[in-house]
């Protein structure tokens, strides 16, 4: 259960997701479980972890009864089963939002010529809309906290055409480079322009380095 812990106890240093589930703001969201409070909802176990270990006397956390009921919704880990915590984080990501989608059209399904830049659309324009989109699919405070975007090229073998769509992410795994290499982002102003950044980066790089 070392996978599990290590993402439990960085998770919990997310001041905005603590204070949004000690709190019980969950509460106040719409949950698509017939009861909040039910031994069934991982929401309701998440809770109690977290209150056991910011409220409670009990050293070292016993998150027993948050494992078994994650194992029983997910139906990924087995008692004896080594796991990786990039895997067990992005289910606990999906089986929160699935109790804490407030979107009415949770079941709409996203076209990819929907995430299509437009012609003289700007990539902020294009990012937008199609941020939108996903908002009406997706809306709970895990993407709220945690929701990026990339865009992607899509080129054509035979005439060489490109064109350029957004995806939505929750989590995004980064390979950790053997050597130097040089990575490129945009920074959004509120103004609406945009900095261009080229970064080096090694194994050794911070993304406070980056910062």
């Amino acid at each position: 259960t070392s996978h599990m812990s290590s993402v439990l106890q960085c998770l919990s240093k997310n001041e905005d997701l603590t204070k949004y589930f000690l709190n019980q703001f969950y509460l106040l969201d719409k949950i698509s479980i017939s009861n909040p409070n039910s031994r069934e909802s991982l929401t309701k176990a998440y809770y109690d972890f977290l209150n056991m270990m910011f409220n409670g006397k009990e050293k070292p956390i016993n998150y027993t009864e948050f494992r078994e009921i994650f194992i029983n919704k997910s139906k990924l880990l087995n008692i004896n089963e080594q796991q990786d915590s990039y895997i067990f984080l992005t289910n606990l990501f999906k089986l929160l939002h699935m109790e804490l989608n407030r979107a009415n059209n949770s079941n709409e399904e996203i076209k990819l010529e929907n995430c299509v830049q437009k012609e003289g659309e700007t990539d902020q324009e294009a990012s937008i809309r199609v941020l939108k989109k996903f908002k009406n699919k997706d809306d709970s405070i895990i993407y709220d906290l945690f929701q990026g975007q990339c865009k992607l090229t899509i080129t054509c073998k035979e005439c060489g055409s490109k064109s350029f769509y957004y995806q939505n992410f929750l989590t995004l795994g980064l390979p950790i480079p053997s050597k130097k290499s040089r990575i490129q982002f945009k920074l959004f102003t509120n103004e609406g322009k945009y900095i261009k950044i080229i970064a080096k980066v090694d194994e050794k790089t911070l993304m406070s380095d980056i910062v």
